[in-house]
């Protein structure tokens, strides 16, 4: 089979700064690029021209500093930002979508935010309307393309795409990288050293086992070092919840941030320990948002791409650039597509056969290589069922929220919504079931 020789990437919010994310994920693979002879073409679609300006500047410079073969146009036409696509990105601000329909189901008894059925059903029914005209412009425009989605429910959103219009489709997570970032940073172990076997769906995960240089004792270590760390100024205090529970249970979640089904509470001293960290951690008088943008900013005005850094030595939540772990899936993804082999990374694939233990249905998320557009999910040794069997159960709610989104089943909503009681009102639940379709087919 004939390698292609050009990978055109159609990036939906071009003005995104994890862009940024996605360029440095082509530089890492710059040789592995150039030797298949691909030439990148990097359409940035975004109202905000201005913004994916800016973006499209630092691809110029990411060619020119790497001899990647790779342009980037910036425009706010769809149809022409999608012709000859062999890859759509979705990352965009829809921010108004989803507000409005979370506002339509505000009550005390249901939180419309986060990995619950509700959660995950009123943003993934808010977007769907946007990402049905994508796929009709996507059967023209883009036939052979993937399509790929950063913006949450990934999982869901991939599934339901997928089984609506027959278009593959992945979700990208940043957690699995996050969590590696993380651990880098506070067992003062470079992230090259650390493996790690997770299973799970998206922001609701397992690690199965992890190691440090190829030794399975890797919690031994972790227990030596961590509880002295988290009493130092850099200590992140969210993640705080996800050391309890690996105590607790002897395993980690793949997400040091997502704590769903288990409920945590908030403190005055984990505030307190928060801005703490913010004065060890940031550039004085900087939000992680001031020093990102301020990162940017002089890496276009000196025409430069932002400096690799030690992650032993940045913490992950004030890096220079957004969710830096997320560049090896994105690059992974983009030598996969252009004919070569990468990975094992983190992505979120029909499980299929690969882990019968997980419903074939599902869109799980599990180290995945990619061989010339083709997804290998890795099979991972099962967790015990009494951990796990929350995550088998949500993943079975997803399963009917993506089919109801698909149009496959016009029960699906209220399976998905059924299936995990706990998370609201029997009287909310059913009023969501009943009216969520007037904003899937708004």
């Amino acid at each position: 089979m004939a390698r292609p020789q050009n990978l055109r990437i159609t990036y939906i919010g071009g003005g995104s700064r994890f862009v940024v994310t996605l360029l440095h994920g082509l530089a890492c693979n710059a040789p592995v690029l150039k030797r298949l002879g691909t030439q990148i073409e990097l359409m940035l679609l975004d109202p905000d021209t201005r913004r994916a300006g800016e973006m499209a500047r630092y691809a110029q410079i990411t060619a020119r500093q790497t001899a990647l073969p790779l342009t980037a146009t910036v425009t706010d036409d769809r149809v022409e930002a999608l012709k000859g696509a062999r890859w759509v990105l979705l990352s965009a601000g829809m921010h108004e979508p989803i507000e409005r329909a979370r506002k339509l189901f505000e009550s005390p008894n249901l939180q419309p935010y986060g990995e619950h059925a509700a959660g995950v059903a009123i943003e993934a029914a808010a977007l769907w309307p946007y990402l049905r005209g994508l796929a009709a412009d996507m059967k023209k425009q883009a036939p052979k393309a993937l399509f790929s989605t950063l913006m949450n429910p990934t999982d869901v959103l991939a599934a339901a795409f997928q089984k609506a219009f027959g278009i593959p489709s992945v979700g990208i997570c940043v957690e699995v990288g996050g969590l590696i970032g993380w651990l880098s940073y506070y067992l003062q172990v470079p992230e090259e050293r650390i493996h790690i076997d997770h299973i799970g769906v998206n922001h609701v995960g397992w690690v199965s086992q992890w190691k440090i240089d190829g030794v399975k004792d890797a919690a031994r270590f972790f227990w030596e070092k961590i509880p002295q760390r988290m009493n130092q100024d850099d200590w992140y205090a969210h993640p705080t919840f996800f050391v309890d529970l690996y105590r607790a249970c002897g395993y980690m979640r793949s997400s040091p941030y997502h704590n769903w089904p288990f409920r945590t509470v908030w403190s005055e001293a984990r505030q307190a320990q928060q801005e703490r960290w913010a004065k060890a951690c940031l550039p004085a008088g900087r939000t992680r948002s001031e020093h990102r943008q301020g990162a940017l900013a002089e890496a276009l005005a000196e025409g430069r791409m932002i400096p690799d850094f030690d992650p032993t030595r940045v913490h992950p939540e004030a890096t220079p650039y957004t969710y830096p772990n997320t560049r090896h899936t994105l690059g992974a993804l983009a030598v996969g597509l252009a004919g070569g082999k990468a990975g094992p990374v983190s992505l979120q694939c029909r499980n299929g056969r690969s882990n019968p233990w997980l419903p074939a249905d599902a869109w799980i998320e599990a180290p995945t290589r990619i061989e010339n557009g083709k997804f290998i999910i890795k099979k991972v040794k099962p967790l015990p069922e009494w951990l796990f069997n929350d995550t088998r159960t949500i993943a079975v709610g997803r399963i009917a929220i993506a089919d109801w989104l698909a149009g496959r089943d016009p029960e699906g909503l209220t399976k998905g919504l059924l299936s995990q009681p706990l998370t609201g009102g029997l009287d909310d639940l059913l009023r969501v079931s009943a009216e969520l379709s007037k904003v899937r087919d708004a």
